[in-house]
């Protein structure tokens, strides 16, 4: 919330707790090697539900808001058009919202429908006899303190482990020049001082586990015997690639291949060109 300019107060957002359940839904990129990655992980969840085909109604309220947002923010001036003719103006170049303002947006919506939705009905008879309030905060608040002996808060100093148990994992190469993945390049201290480059070189490349995160390419995450983060971050002659999605990267390098290959062409037909001009 700080990075985008919020001031948060602390009953704004309560929930900072271990999960001992997660539910998610039946597309691709939650495969059956990541889940169990989850539930083993002493840092993940104890069961794992996936969600009923053709029942949306099961999935978090917080997807149907954020849907509701964008259903919003599309329909603004500036807004992508699924049916835009691709011909036009790029809606990004006439765009009133940058994508910080779509995060405020959201981040604000969170905080209202905790504070002030109407939930009345998720009311048990323990939370009635105690005339609590009808808010998510209140009836979570409530439950999380007589209910749950207080559950299981997370430190701070702990979220950078439940993030990398969350967060999908690769295998990467590790060669003398650095961590490769994906045909780009990383570099990270903790490979210095164990000597993996030098390894590489002298014994061949290796291989490593490492986690991603999809809408960032700008580092990798690994974690060593000791449970302990480290961050490999992306080489300084990669740069051109650095704020992108991998999704992007893999757009942008088939891009520089498909101009490579029409150079290489185009260099081919100059050769002949130039063979017969000098006959």
């Amino acid at each position: 919330c700080a990075k985008y300019g919020i001031k948060l107060k602390d009953f704004h957002w309560v929930s900072h707790h271990m999960f001992n359940v997660i539910r998610v839904d039946n597309g691709i990129e939650y495969p059956e090697e990541e889940v169990d990655g989850w539930i083993a992980s002493e840092h993940g969840c104890k069961r794992c539900e996936t969600v009923t085909k053709g029942r949306g109604d099961l999935k978090a309220v917080i997807e149907r808001e954020l849907g509701f947002v964008d259903s919003k923010v599309s329909t603004m001036e500036g807004g992508i058009e699924a049916d835009r003719d691709k011909t036009e103006q790029d809606a990004s170049q006439r765009a009133l919202h940058s994508i910080d303002d779509v995060h405020r947006k959201i981040i604000r919506e969170i905080i209202t429908q905790n504070l002030r939705k109407n939930c009345s009905d998720l009311m048990d008879s323990d939370m009635a006899a105690q005339n609590i309030g009808t808010s998510p905060h209140s009836l979570w608040t409530y439950s999380m303190e007589y209910q749950m002996g207080g559950g299981h808060p997370v430190d701070k100093s702990d979220l950078p482990k439940f993030r990398y148990a969350l967060l999908p994992k690769v295998s990467v190469k590790v060669s003398e020049f650095g961590i490769e993945y994906n045909g780009l390049l990383f570099h990270g201290d903790f490979a210095k001082s164990q000597d993996w480059y030098i390894k590489a070189k002298y014994a061949g490349s290796f291989q490593k586990r490492m986690a991603y995160t999809p809408s960032l390419c700008d580092a990798l995450f690994y974690e060593d015997d000791k449970g302990t983060i480290h961050t490999f971050a992306l080489a300084e002659q990669r740069e051109q690639f650095s704020g992108l999605s991998w999704e992007e990267v893999n757009l942008r390098r088939a891009y520089i291949a498909e101009l490579s290959l029409e150079n290489k062409r185009q260099k081919n037909a100059d050769s002949v060109a130039n063979a017969i001009e000098d006959k």
